[in-house]
C-alpha cells in the first residue's frame, strides 16, 4: 500500500512539474498533492524542500521526502526550497 501511494505521488508530482515547467501553475490542494507537487517542482534546478506547511498536518514533525527530509508544520498551504524561494511567493511591501 506504501508503495502503491508513493507511485502515485511520483506520477502526480511529475504531472505537476510538467505543468509548471509549461508555465502553467496547477499546485493541487490536498496534503499528499501539494506535497509531492512541492518535492519535484524546483528538483530539475538542483533545488529541494526544505519546509512545508498544510491546514491537514496536526503537530510539527520532520517529514523524510523522495530527495531530502523537511520539516513540516500545521499553517496555510505554503512551501520553502533551499534556494530560499516559496510558494506562495512574498507578498511586497507597499
Amino acid at each position: 500500500m506504501a508503495r502503491q501511494r508513493k507511485a502515485q505521488q511520483g506520477e502526480e508530482a511529475a504531472k505537476a512539474a510538467e505543468q509548471a515547467q509549461q508555465g502553467e501553475e496547477a499546485v493541487p490542494e490536498d496534503f499528499d498533492g501539494f506535497t509531492a507537487w512541492a518535492q519535484r517542482a524546483k528538483v530539475n534546478d538542483g533545488v529541494v524542500l526544505v519546509a512545508l506547511t498544510h491546514p491537514d498536518v496536526l503537530e510539527p514533525r520532520h517529514m523524510d521526502g523522495a530527495f531530502s527530509g523537511f520539516r513540516l508544520a500545521p499553517g496555510p498551504a505554503s512551501a520553502t526550497w533551499s534556494d530560499g524561494s516559496t510558494h506562495p511567493p512574498p507578498t511586497p511591501e507597499p
